[in-house]
């Protein structure tokens, strides 16, 4: 590989020609493997990212098939899935907040001031996903909240206020935000990527991604022709094309975090790509590990409660 001395890369970056690209697969399979590896993501981390949307689809509906309950079971409130839910979300909100930090730091404001408002998003959804704690800790919905809350819960996606129903504005930003990862990893990082440069590269969400938020793309037009006797199966598994959603933002805000590293960028001209340099696959994490496990520690600790003081949506205790 040689420096083409021409090119005037940014801050912390070079650029490289491949004289000799090694041979790799073919296809789609080829496309997904390689676009990861410009993120130091294995091809083993890469399908099980993408794999998983799918196969927990199909172990959904094969139980809904056998035997309904279960289904029912795992995806109700309170349960497995939505506490993964606010893990993810939780996770997502702190990598964001420490790579826009990390951004902030190189000088790149409009990349911070974006993955600020991540954060700040995530964060938020993280405690709607619980409703803020209310029956881990056992707290009573404020007198205000309960006359425009549909479900008597300490959130604002269940409440309707002068006829505005914040549970249909919720449903339209999630559906942007699986059309917009979709859309933007295709421009930013298909196999004929029209968006360029380093902003482009250090934002977009990796192919692999894809599987998460194409399904929450679907699942929100799907919703408005679902035959009325698929609406209650169809509306429980919302809850799985959430956590989809949640997988693909967590995925794509490590593989950012892990492109803000100073001096860990190139760009492969004969591609026009941002690539991260060799071996830097596990250079994110020790920090992982500082976020994954405080925050695995307060979801178990949080469902426990919420088990402990008996509590189940709508039956909080009142003063």
């Amino acid at each position: 590989m040689t420096s083409l001395p021409s090119a005037k890369p940014s801050t912390g970056s070079h650029v490289v020609r491949h004289e000799a690209a090694p041979r790799s697969r073919s296809g789609l399979r080829g496309a997904v493997e390689r676009d990861a590896g410009r993120d130091a993501v294995s091809p083993t981390e890469a399908w099980a990212v993408a794999g998983l949307p799918v196969l927990g689809a199909l172990a959904l509906l094969a139980a809904f098939a056998v035997h309904r309950t279960s289904m029912y079971w795992v995806l109700r409130e309170d349960h497995p899935v939505e506490w993964t839910q606010f893990s993810l979300c939780a996770i997502a909100s702190l990598v964001a907040a420490a790579t826009a930090l990390r951004c902030a730091a190189r000088r790149e404001y409009g990349t911070a001031v974006l993955l600020l408002l991540v954060a700040v998003t995530c964060f938020g959804l993280a405690g709607e996903e619980i409703s803020w704690a209310q029956r881990v800790f056992n707290l009573a919905e404020p007198a205000e909240l309960a006359t425009v809350n549909k479900q008597a819960e300490l959130n604002l996606h269940n409440t309707d206020v002068d006829g505005i129903a914040f549970d249909d504005l919720f449903k339209i930003f999630s559906f942007l935000m699986g059309a917009g990862g979709v859309t933007l990893a295709l421009l930013a990082r298909g196999p004929r990527p029209v968006l360029g440069g380093r902003f482009w590269w250090q934002v977009a969400p990796p192919l692999f991604t894809i599987p998460g938020f194409l399904a929450m793309a679907l699942y929100r037009p799907f919703m408005l022709v679902v035959p009325a006797e698929l609406n209650a199966p169809v509306t429980a598994f919302q809850e799985w094309v959430e956590f989809s959603l949640y997988l693909s933002l967590v995925a794509t805000l490590i593989c950012v975090y892990r492109r803000s590293t100073d001096g860990r960028s190139q760009l492969d001209v004969d591609a026009r790509r941002w690539v991260l340099t060799s071996g830097d696959g596990g250079s994110s994490l020790p920090f992982l590990a500082a976020v994954v496990l405080p925050v695995a520690l307060v979801t178990v600790a949080f469902a426990t409660l919420t088990v402990h003081f008996g509590i189940v949506p709508g039956n909080v205790v009142q003063p």
